[in-house]
């Protein structure tokens, strides 16, 4: 048995010679000690496995030094079977002192076995020899010396060694390395998670920067012409508040406009580049604000409402078209009694929107255009009048509107035809009532007939004219004499767009003469209309009159339009003067 552990530790002893290991413990007991190779003589020292043990056999010899012949190696001697106690971990086995005067090379005698029952004597420094009294120090041989520590993530084979003397724990040099790899993709899996924790943290302090530059961080701006940092969500109110700009409040108001308190409204009013603001409102970066006085206020009151009923009005005024304006919207009227007062009053919320009557004139209304409206009444007539007027009308280049007859398309001769050259030419066709107001309107005043009479005399005239061209005719009528009071406007409103009368009476129907006609439709001013007659008798001197008067407007600088187009310049002067006081 205790060969068979002597062949053991000796086969163990050749797998641990000739490996260094750094910073490894010392030699396990009974492990011979390395030393590097010899250059000449060189003694070569076995050391005894255990203190205490007698070893046998050739084991014997341990301790006695041979003289070896340069370049010749010492017999490995038989390893002494491995002790039943290891020596205390990091511990050193005692090493023999040289005696005093012992040539170099040679070694210590050795020292005699513990009789057993008797304890071990300690040194004062555990695991080193000391030296006899009156000897140097010896210093450890070189392979003993601690080796030193390698730089950081080199491979270091020590840290991967297996227990030294031990055979069950041994690590292949491969397994070291896959150790040292393996511990080294570790680090840089680390680093790269620290990588990009520190990534993820910069983006946030970057994200939470811009958050409060753009939401958090203080803004300048002007007010009354002083510079201001303020916050982000500060209202005017708070600038003013936060910063002690004086203000200058409004008026307290009864609600009969009398003051209550000169200081009981607005604290102040306020504009932001020049337009204006509430209180209320936030600022931005670089804005100019304005600090005024508080508007008035009118004191807290109870109130009571009552309609104001929409009325007819008539302007009364003079002008060749006769319009109704207006919608006919009630108001609505408060009584209110104040709170802080006790005043009561009436307010007027909200106006009425009348109808009213507009008389007006587009004299005027034409800018640079000299432009007239030419009507003729009665129509359509036989003996050709109708028909001559027609042609001067094209010869000219003009047009012209003709308020027709209801009844005289069916009754004259021809009637239909003249209706519907008029339309092909490019004239409008307008009624002038049915009848002329025959009967009870005595042929010259609607007013005198009945409200359904009235609107007869429109609703047909209406038909006939549509009977001919097969289209809803134009709701422009010219009542008979020009009579449109108020009474009438009110029964007719609705049926009409606006009645029309004129500017120049010819007075044709009284037949004055051919030079007397012609001579007022020369007194034309632009805008103006001309009331003419191509029916209702003989009509021989306005075809005359007319045929001599519109080759010297033209030369004037004149053109003809319809009733329509000439309204138009009104409503383009209209708009322009709503513009021009809103701006």
């Amino acid at each position: 048995m205790n060969e068979r552990m002597n062949r053991m530790n000796a086969n163990k002893g050749k797998h641990e010679q000739g490996r260094i290991v750094p910073n490894a413990s010392p030699a396990a007991p009974g492990a011979p000690a390395q030393k590097p190779a010899p250059t000449g003589n060189k003694t070569v020292t076995y050391r005894q496995a255990h203190a205490g043990q007698q070893p046998s056999g050739p084991a014997a010899q341990k301790g006695t030094a041979h003289q070896m012949p340069q370049g010749q190696a010492p017999a490995r001697p038989q390893q002494q079977a491995r002790p039943s106690q290891a020596p205390a971990p990091g511990s050193r086995p005692a090493q023999q002192a040289r005696p005093q005067g012992a040539p170099q090379g040679q070694q210590a005698a050795q020292p005699q076995p513990r009789p057993q029952g008797v304890p071990q004597q300690m040194p004062p420094q555990a695991g080193r020899p000391q030296p006899h009294a009156g000897q140097p120090r010896q210093r450890p041989s070189a392979h003993a010396r601690t080796q030193a520590q390698p730089l950081p993530h080199q491979y270091q084979p020590a840290r991967y060694a297996a227990a030294p003397g031990s055979r069950q724990n041994y690590v292949s040099e491969a397994q070291r390395i896959d150790a040292y790899n393996r511990e080294q993709a570790q680090t840089k899996r680390k680093r790269k998670r620290n990588a990009k924790i520190f990534a993820g943290a910069a983006a946030a302090v970057a994200v939470v920067a811009v958050i409060y530059a753009n939401f958090f961080s203080p803004i300048n701006v002007t007010v009354d012409g002083t510079d201001y940092s303020v916050g982000r969500s500060d209202t005017i109110a708070q600038v003013v508040a936060n910063n002690n700009i004086a203000t200058t409040p409004g008026r307290l108001l009864a609600v009969d406009g009398s003051v209550i308190s000169a200081d009981g409204g607005d604290a102040f009013s306020a504009t932001v580049n020049g337009s204006d603001a509430s209180a209320d409102a936030t600022l931005n970066a670089g804005d100019t604000v304005q600090i005024g006085t508080g508007a008035d206020k009118t004191e807290d009151y109870t109130e009571t409402t009552e309609p104001i009923a929409a009325q007819w009005v008539d302007s009364t005024e003079r002008g060749a078209f006769h319009e109704v304006t207006g919608t006919g919207t009630d108001g609505v009227k408060a009584t209110r009694t104040g709170s802080v007062s006790g005043i009561t009053a009436d307010v007027v919320e909200q106006e009425p929107s009348n109808l009213t009557i507009e008389r007006y004139s587009v004299r005027g209304e034409t800018g640079d255009d000299k432009v007239i409206a030419l009507t003729f009444d009665d129509g359509p007539w036989h003996n050709n009048q109708t028909s001559d007027i027609l042609d001067i009308l094209q010869e000219n280049g003009a047009k012209a509107t003709f308020f027709v007859i209801g009844e005289n398309i069916s009754k004259i001769s021809g009637g239909s035809d003249l209706v519907q050259r008029e339309k092909d030419a490019g004239m409008q066709v307008c009624t002038h009532t049915y009848d002329h107001a025959a009967g009870s309107g005595k042929g010259v005043n609607l007013s005198y007939m009945s409200p359904d009479e009235q609107r007869d005399e429109i609703t047909k005239g209406y038909e006939a004219i549509r009977n001919v061209i097969g289209e809803e005719p134009s709701h422009v009528v010219r009542t008979p004499g020009g009579n449109y009071p108020l009474s009438v406007a009110q029964n007719l409103y609705g049926l009409i767009d606006y009645e029309v009368d004129w500017n120049v009476d010819t007075e044709d129907w009284r037949r004055p003469g051919a030079d007397a006609i012609k001579q007022r439709i020369l007194s034309v001013k632009p805008g103006d209309v001309v009331l003419m007659h191509d029916g209702g008798g003989d009509r021989s001197q306005t075809v005359e009159a007319l045929r001599a008067a519109l080759p010297q407007l033209k030369a004037q600088g004149y053109s003809f339009v319809t009733i329509d187009e000439l309204h138009d310049y009104h409503e383009r002067a209209k708009q322009a003067q709503d513009d021009s006081s809103n701006s």
